[in-house]
């Protein structure tokens, strides 16, 4: 039968990350009404070296504390390259095509040395490991738009070809490579009035694949658990559908509703699960990955925006969530689980001087179900603000940004699921300060958002 086990830990790490990449584009222009030609190439790589020591005392069963040591590295390489033509063929409709082929390579290395009762460190060769990952693809769309009266109708497709490998270089038996094609279409269907109104509905449905990771066989110990990969993983589907409807007003002011409900079948999860183990001697964690789970989300949601001046704006956002999930607790056990949750986010932006951009953010979640369905999150909430300015026409911009400046992020989590039952929480120093340097250089034709210097993304309130 499995057996109770309490322990104490202390862990104690440090990482150094590293990274850089960069992006290129070029547009050619064959006329003012659309018809181009664009390619764009962008590369990179990010990683970390992580040092950690850590000790964890039983106090039931002392043959089972250890003291051990792990260095972690890990690089990444990425890249991308696109070409992209749109031709309009009349006033009232387009069509556009476009190829982009798509890389990423990574490195990681997982060695862990264990104390003896010499206090004398020892590689531990079961639980290191040294990986290597890849992906590679090869996608074109095709898309089309056209226009009758206040009605515009688009519809695109795209269709890729992927490969992904996993190797482990002590134990090449286990390394696996997969191909598979992939097909997302979609349609689009607006009406605009002449009072301003703006209504639209969409549709999209997407195929994802498991990684060879996560099909490969090979097993990965920890100090109390195993876990390995599962070869007869199957893609998962997603369908969604998306109501919206929008009014402007003069000055720009603006009101929208959205709702939208996206279902999601075959999804992948891993499942843990206690089992008897004849190498550990003992009942450990044992964890799988299985198509687990079917979702549907149900969402609607407000905006508003409201500008008294060219130089000052308020926009608001809240959103209500149902969230259902039918999921996999154990191999053939399966549960239902419900939950309704609720967001808000402001945000107030203002030009000062004609040339310094200064913005404040917030944002509130409630208590959510969780991504997996057998837990929950807990509220979160942060309030950020940020400037950045532009000089010399426009050629240098310089920018600001100050995170969770009250220092309330985290993150707590309740697992629900009736075969466990665990909590976590996660708290560290989230206030943070950010600054950056952007030299523009040619011809620049920028967007509107481009044009106003501070991400949007900050204050969306979809956390």
């Amino acid at each position: 039968m499995p057996q109770n086990y309490n322990s104490f830990s202390h862990d104690n790490w440090h990482s150094l990350y590293h990274g850089g990449g960069t992006y290129l584009y070029y547009q050619h222009k064959f006329n003012n009404e659309g018809h181009y030609l664009s390619a764009n190439a962008y590369g990179g790589w990010w990683g970390n070296q992580s040092k950690s020591t850590s000790f964890d005392h039983y106090e039931a069963q002392p043959q089972l504390s250890y003291d051990n040591r792990t260095q972690s590295p890990y690089t990444s390489g990425y890249g991308s390259l696109g070409i992209n033509y749109s031709y309009p063929y009349s006033k009232k409709g387009e069509i556009g095509t476009g190829i982009d082929l798509d890389f990423s390579n990574s490195r990681s290395d997982y060695l862990r040395d264990t104390m003896d009762a010499a206090n004398v460190y020892h590689t531990d060769a079961l639980r290191s490991d040294s990986s290597r990952s890849g992906s590679t693809s090869a996608s074109a769309y095709l898309s089309w738009r056209r226009e009758w009266g206040n009605f515009t109708f688009s519809a695109s497709a795209r269709g890729s070809l992927n490969k992904s490998t996993s190797r482990h270089v002590a134990e090449p038996q286990f390394d696996t490579t997969i191909h598979y094609f992939s097909f997302s279409p979609s349609v689009y269907l607006s009406y605009s009035t002449e009072s301003m109104h703006s209504f639209s509905l969409s549709y999209s449905t997407r195929t994802s694949h498991p990684s060879a990771g996560s099909l490969s066989r090979y097993v990965r110990y920890g100090i109390a658990s195993y876990s390995t990969g599962n070869p007869d993983l199957a893609p998962s589907r997603s369908h969604e559908v998306e109501l919206e409807w929008s009014k402007y007003f003069e000055k720009g002011h603006s009101v929208g509703i959205d709702a939208s409900v996206e279902t999601n079948t075959d999804e992948e999860s891993s499942i843990d699960d206690p089992v008897y183990s004849p190498l550990f001697g003992r009942w450990v964690n044992f964890s799988k990955p299985y198509n687990a789970e079917d979702n549907r989300r149900f969402n609607i949601s407000a905006n508003a925006m409201y500008r008294p001046t060219a130089f000052l704006n308020f926009r608001l956002y809240t959103g209500i969530t149902n969230n259902w999930y039918h999921v996999m607790v154990r191999p053939d056990k399966w549960i239902e689980n419900q939950m309704t949750s609720w967001n808000i986010s402001a945000r107030i932006w203002a030009k000062l001087w004609n040339r310094l951009n200064v913005f404040v953010s917030g944002q509130y979640r409630s208590r959510r179900l969780g991504y997996s369905g057998t837990d929950i999150d807990e509220p979160y909430k942060s309030i950020n603000l940020g400037m950045s300015a532009d000089f010399f026409d426009r050629r240098l911009s310089l920018y600001f940004n100050a995170n969770d400046i009250f220092n309330w992020e985290q993150w707590s989590r309740l697992d629900i699921n009736p075969y466990s039952n665990s909590s976590y929480l996660s708290k560290s120093t989230s206030s943070y300060l950010t600054f950056g340097l952007t030299l523009r250089f040619g011809k620049m034709e920028l967007s509107n958002s481009s044009r106003e210097g501070i991400q949007e993304g900050s204050s969306s309130g979809r956390k």
